[in-house]
C-alpha cells in the first residue's frame, strides 16, 4: 500500500470533517432526508419506509441474543475512543452474570445502517461532493457520522426495550457529559437495576493513535483487496473518527486524563444505584487495558476503594523505591500522614449515594482499603500524582443533541495540593461550603507539632 495515498485520504476525511461535510448536521447526514425523516417541532420521526428499516434492525439485535438474564443488571462503559473498552467488557459480564446480555452499541447500529446504504444504493449520495481526488473511493465506516443521530434513536429505543423487560443490559458510551450520564443513570435506577460502570482509560496521544490505527489498518486491507482484483463493493473499510472528537475528551493541559475518569467517580457519590466503578488503564497503544482501580458499594451503603497491582503500579514501586531512603522510613511516613495532629482521623463512607458528615477529631473521608484517608468515593492525592488512570453513547430524547453540542458546564480540574485535600467532593466549588468539612492532611510530610501541644 502506497503510504502517500493513505495520507491524502486522511488528508481528505480531515478536510471534510472541519468544513462539516462529514459534521452531524452535514447536508448528506440521514437525518437531513426528507424522503426519510421528518422534523416537528423539536422532535425527529422517521418516515414509514425509514422506520421500517428501524424495525427490522432491531428485530435483527433483539434475535441476536435470544435468552439475555433478567436480574436487571446494567454496565456502563466509560473512556475515550479507542481505549480499548470492547476487549475489557467480556471479563466484567462474566462476573457479573454467565447469562446472556443485551448490548446497546450505537457504533453496531451505525454499521447496520451503512450497510443498509449499500443494499438499497443510497451510499453513493451520501458521499460529500468533491472529496478527495476524482474517482477517489470512500467507504462506508468513513461516513459514520452521518448517521450519528439516527443510531442515536435506534439506541434509545433499543434501550428502552431492554429496560422495560428487565434484560440485563451493556450500554456503550464515553461519559464525556456529566450532564447525561447522570440522566442515564436516573433512568437506570427508576427502571430497578443495578448499576456497574466500566471505564477504560488511556492518555490522548495513546488514544488518537489507537483510533487512527482502527481505521488506517481496515483502510489499507480493502485497499489490498482492490489492487488484486476482488469485489470490494461491499467493504464496510475503517471507522473515521476525527482527532478533534477524541480531543473533546480531555480538558486543555490534562492530555493523561479524560472527563470520563471524573464523571465515572461522581456518579458513585451521587447514586446509590451504583455499585461498583472499575476502572482499567491503556498504558500504550500495543498494551491491554490493565485493572487500576475500583470503587465499589456494599449493602450498608458504604463504599470502598481499591487498588490493584499491575505493571505500572510496579514500575512506579520500583522507581519509589531508587528515590525512598528506606522501606522502614517510607512506612513511617505513611503512618504519619495518616495522623491528624497527632490524633487518628476515623474514615467516612459514601452512605446512600451523598457523603457522610459526621466527623472524628480534624476531618473525614471515604474509607479505602490501603488504609490511607481519602475523599468520599476518589483517590487520595498521592493517587492523583500517579499517570491517570484515568460521539459514541446512547442517548435519551433531548440529551442526545446538549451532549454533542459542546462540553456541558461543571467540568472543573480537581483540587489537590501536597498540603491538603477538599473533604467535601461533590461541591461543584472548589472551596468547603459554609461551616463546611474541614480539611483533611493526605500528603506531604508529617505535620509539625507547635510548642506544647500534645
Amino acid at each position: 500500500m502506497d503510504p502517500e495515498k493513505t495520507t491524502a485520504h486522511r488528508q481528505a476525511l480531515e478536510e471534510a470533517a472541519r468544513d462539516g461535510r462529514l459534521g452531524l448536521k452535514a447536508p448528506t447526514a440521514t437525518t437531513n432526508n426528507p424522503d426519510w425523516f421528518v422534523r416537528v417541532g423539536d422532535q425527529l420521526r422517521p418516515t414509514a419506509s425509514r422506520q421500517a428499516v428501524h424495525d427490522k434492525i432491531l428485530s435483527d439485535w433483539h434475535n441476536g441474543t435470544p435468552n439475555p438474564g433478567k436480574d436487571r443488571i446494567a454496565i456502563i462503559t466509560a473512556g475515550p475512543p479507542g481505549a480499548g473498552k470492547s476487549s475489557v467488557l467480556p471479563g466484567v459480564q462474566e462476573r457479573l452474570s454467565s447469562e446472556g446480555w443485551r448490548q446497546v452499541d450505537p457504533d453496531a447500529f451505525k454499521d447496520k445502517l451503512l450497510e443498509q446504504s449499500l443494499n438499497d444504493g443510497s451510499f453513493s449520495k451520501m458521499v460529500p461532493e468533491g472529496m478527495g481526488q476524482p474517482g477517489e473511493q470512500f467507504f462506508p465506516r468513513e461516513m459514520a457520522a452521518l448517521v450519528h443521530e439516527e443510531s442515536g434513536l435506534i439506541s434509545d429505543k433499543a434501550m428502552a426495550m431492554s429496560l422495560q423487560a428487565g434484560e440485563n443490559v451493556v450500554i456503550d458510551g464515553t461519559l464525556a457529559s456529566e450532564w447525561w450520564s447522570n440522566e442515564l443513570v436516573n433512568q437506570l435506577d427508576q427502571a430497578g437495576y443495578e448499576v456497574h460502570v466500566v471505564d477504560v482509560e488511556t492518555s490522548k496521544e495513546v488514544a488518537q493513535e489507537r483510533v487512527n490505527g482502527r481505521w488506517q489498518g481496515p483502510y489499507e486491507e480493502v485497499q489490498e483487496k482492490a489492487a488484486q482484483g476482488q469485489d470490494v463493493s461491499k467493504e464496510l473499510g475503517g471507522r473515521w473518527v476525527p482527532n478533534e472528537v477524541v480531543g473533546y475528551m480531555y480538558k486543555e493541559g490534562q492530555d493523561d486524563r479524560a472527563i470520563s475518569a471524573d464523571n465515572a467517580e461522581k456518579l458513585i457519590q451521587k447514586h446509590a444505584a451504583v455499585k461498583e466503578v472499575d476502572r482499567y488503564y491503556t498504558p500504550h497503544s500495543k498494551a491491554a487495558p490493565e485493572r487500576m482501580e475500583s470503587w465499589q458499594r456494599d449493602e450498608s451503603g458504604k463504599v470502598t476503594h481499591k487498588t490493584y497491582e499491575n505493571s505500572q503500579s510496579r514500575e512506579q514501586s520500583q522507581e519509589k523505591s531508587k528515590e525512598s531512603p528506606s522501606l522502614a522510613t517510607q512506612t513511617k511516613i505513611e503512618q504519619l500522614r495518616s495522623r491528624v495532629g497527632g490524633r487518628e482521623v476515623e474514615s467516612n463512607a459514601v452512605v446512600g449515594g451523598k457523603a457522610s458528615t459526621q466527623q472524628q477529631g480534624a476531618g473525614a473521608g471515604a474509607s479505602s482499603e490501603s488504609g490511607e484517608e481519602s475523599a468520599p468515593g476518589t483517590a487520595d492525592c498521592a493517587a492523583a500524582r500517579r499517570p491517570a488512570s484515568a460521539g459514541t453513547g446512547t442517548r435519551t430524547g433531548a440529551l442526545r443533541s446538549a451532549q454533542v453540542a459542546g462540553r456541558p458546564p461543571g467540568h472543573r480540574a480537581r483540587a489537590c495540593s501536597s498540603e491538603r485535600i477538599d473533604a467535601h467532593i461533590g461541591n461543584p466549588s472548589p472551596s468547603p461550603p459554609p461551616g463546611g468539612a474541614p480539611a483533611v492532611r493526605g500528603s506531604g510530610p508529617p505535620p509539625r507539632r507547635r510548642p506544647g501541644r500534645r
